[in-house]
């Protein structure tokens, strides 16, 4: 065992104390672990974004849509006149009838130059209407259009030939007292208190068609006079005439030439006692220079009915029926409305 001096000892570890730590070892230890780094600012947190709740929505599928109703079938018209074919005469009216399916119709309408008639159903089960000529029509071809407006609000047409026929109308010379070819000026009152009568009656016709059949005429006797007649009065051109005369007694039976409704009974200055009969649809017939009515204002008359008596009142030289028609406002010959053939319902001519 190497024993030592206490103060040796001493000694030694005061001099391992005192001595100074090596440099070179300290930058080796600075090296090595190298320099301390700064440490970095961490950066701001950003306000947390809002929450937004997405709700999917699915939009409704649209409603379907229904399939269209099919085009209603249009029925066929056709023409009739009183003479053979598609033709008639100025003045003379044309029968426009219907066949074919009609279960889809609201209403028919047939139009020649200005003039547009109704084509209605009526008590006989078919379709039919008249169209007038006017008097003084140029001859030549002309059209008949025909407008069908159905129940679901649509329309269609058809266009009809006509022939125009020329006419010539007569002239009578008559030679008579001066106050039968002169209105006197204290009757002027009077005549148009008459003709706005008339023309009341004529403004409003019966919608509903209840003529059928052939027209007949009122009375029996001889045709004196024709429709369109220009009619000369000692010497001066006075008129044409709006209808027939029928030459007949006094007191003979008149009879309604179809079926309707009394629309006038009048004491006219000119016309004498007269009636007009309105048969639906722009159809009237009137009865002038009665002795007597045997009907009233709204009566409802059947076909051949006696509804007066054949006279001479107002300006007339002598005992007979003045028998005339108007169509869908025009003046239209009696013995043409006779002549035409209605057809029954679908037949073609």
């Amino acid at each position: 065992m190497v024993k030592g001096n206490g103060a040796e000892m001493k000694n030694k570890i005061s001099n391992r104390k005192s001595a100074p730590f090596p440099f070179h070892l300290f930058l080796f230890a600075f090296l090595l672990t190298g320099c301390p780094a700064k440490k970095e600012e961490e950066p701001e947190a950003l306000p947390a974004a809002p929450v937004v709740s997405v709700v999917e929505t699915v939009a409704p599928a649209p409603p379907s849509l229904p399939e269209p109703p099919p085009e209603p079938e249009r029925p066929t018209a056709f023409l009739r006149a009183s003479k053979a074919g598609p033709s008639a005469r100025p003045g003379e009216p044309v029968l426009v009838a219907l066949g074919g399916p009609v279960d889809q119709l609201a209403s028919v309408s047939a139009a020649l130059g200005n003039t547009v008639a109704p084509v209605l159903p009526g008590p006989d089960g078919a379709w039919l209407g008249m169209a007038p000529v006017n008097r003084d029509h140029a001859p030549g071809d002309a059209t008949v259009k025909i407008l069908f407006t159905y129940l679901n609000g649509s329309t269609t047409g058809a266009e009809l030939a006509l022939t125009v026929r020329p006419r010539q109308y007569p002239s009578s010379r008559l030679t008579v007292a001066p106050e039968m070819a002169r209105t006197p000026r204290d009757k002027l009152g009077q005549v148009e208190e008459d003709r706005a009568a008339f023309a009341a009656v004529w403004a409003e016709p019966d919608p509903e068609r209840t003529w059928s059949g052939r027209f007949i005429l009122p009375t029996k006797g001889r045709v004196s006079s024709t429709f369109g007649e220009r009619r000369v009065f000692n010497g001066d051109v006075k008129s044409r005439h709006s209808g027939i005369d029928i030459a007949a007694p006094e007191g003979a039976p008149v009879r309604a030439s179809n079926a309707g409704r009394v629309r006038l009974v009048r004491a006219a200055y000119v016309e004498g006692l007269t009636l007009v009969i309105d048969h639906g649809g722009g159809v009237f017939t009137f009865y002038c220079h009665l002795s007597r009515a045997r009907v009233k204002e709204g009566e409802v008359v059947e076909k051949g009915q006696r509804v007066g008596d054949v006279g001479m009142t107002g300006r007339a030289t002598g005992p007979h029926l003045h028998w005339g028609a108007r169509v869908s406002g025009e003046r239209v010959d009696g013995l043409a409305l006779v002549g035409l053939e209605p057809a029954p319902p679908g037949a073609r001519p």
